[in-house]
């Protein structure tokens, strides 16, 4: 029996995607758009699957220990007890001076394979925009060169990170077909891990009802969960500062990575496990309205790294402080994320309240 047969009887019958992957529920975060893709192919079975919603991926083998809660060595009779055909070799990615009997002990003993890689692609890039850095004596750039100067961004990080503005631009809705104008706006652009581009987003000048657009994705491309802003420079430094928007980011330098929200997704605390030292000092500058959610992602980076710290800093948020006084909040009013200080750290904020 095929792996694809087996999810069948376990997950109902599927759609078809047009590359020939079979698409289900997913049985991991309860998503009912058929997001979870199954691969398929004649030459294959390797039964890699990949949520575009809740980001779980993995192979026959790491289904059965989750969808079962087993371990590794259960998973693998499970398997055998269902009569599920699979291609150990394309299964299983340790190292290619391994040989099968090698891979298959590391396995029973609890060593996980390599994790599939999910591919996306990125969004449609907005049409009509320009580089600042090319246009710094353009009359029509000023506007946009003034707003980043009152928001404490420098010319170098204008230039390091590629800041684009438009007059009056479109872009694509989520089903890639229809599109939107939008106007007087900046254009932020975000990295991942290797450099490449992945997203974008906007903030306007002027007032308006559309003051930012984060780009409009389907569940192919990278969402504003699945990147961070900044995360390409600030991975590899002594400090990490995990902060909403962009400009308050950009207030710490090359240390803020931004999350464009309230929340840190399952999918960008993976991105910083696998990136980021665990020596690495983060810090959680997130909204203090949302406490019970910043202790909730402290208590789960805290587990890999350590030196992890809530930073209460009320209303004011870090553009709003400035580069000095936010680096200063930070030295004065960090809480460790151990069990007491996280304790500390709400018993704060309800007296806050």
């Amino acid at each position: 029996m095929r792996f694809e047969e087996f999810l069948q009887g376990a997950l109902g019958a599927p759609l078809e995607s047009t590359v020939g992957e079979l698409r289900y529920d997913c049985p991991f975060c309860s998503d009912t758009k058929k997001r979870f893709y199954v691969k398929k192919s004649l030459d294959s079975k390797n039964g890699q699957y990949v949520c575009f919603n809740c980001g779980e991926k993995g192979n026959p083998i790491t289904f059965m220990k989750q969808y079962y809660n087993v371990d590794g060595r259960n998973a693998v009779k499970l398997l055998e007890q269902n009569n599920i055909e699979i291609d150990m070799d394309k299964t299983i990615k340790f190292d290619n001076s391994l040989s099968y009997s090698e891979k298959l002990i590391l396995l029973l003993r609890g060593v996980e394979p390599e994790e599939y890689e999910v591919k996306k692609k990125p969004p449609k890039l907005p049409f009509n925009y320009k580089f600042l850095s090319q246009n710094l004596y353009n009359q029509e750039a000023i506007p946009f060169l003034r707003y980043l100067n009152n928001r404490g961004v420098t010319l170098q990080q204008i230039i390091e990170h590629n800041i684009a503005y438009t007059v009056e631009s479109k872009c694509y809705k989520s089903d890639n077909i229809k599109t939107f104008t939008f106007y007087n706006s900046l254009i932020f652009f975000t990295y991942n891990a290797q450099g490449e581009y992945v997203y974008w987003n906007t903030r306007s000048i002027v007032p308006t009802k559309m003051k930012t657009i984060n780009a409009p994705a389907s569940d192919e491309q990278y969402g504003k969960k699945d990147v961070l802003f900044n995360f390409n420079k600030a991975k590899d430094q002594r400090i990490l500062i995990i902060t909403e928007g962009v400009f308050d980011a950009l207030t710490f330098h090359q240390y803020g990575i931004a999350t464009f929200g309230k929340e840190v997704s399952d999918n960008q605390i993976k991105l910083i496990k696998k990136y980021v030292k665990p020596e690495t000092d983060i810090y959680l500058m997130l909204d203090s309205d949302a406490y019970e959610y910043n202790v909730k992602v402290a208590r789960e980076l805290f587990k890999k790294f350590p030196n992890t710290y809530v930073v209460p800093h009320g209303e004011e948020d870090p553009n709003d402080l400035g580069t000095e006084k936010a680096f200063q909040l930070i030295k004065d009013k960090r809480i460790k994320a151990t069990p007491e200080g996280l304790t500390n750290y709400e018993i704060q904020q309800k007296l806050i309240k």
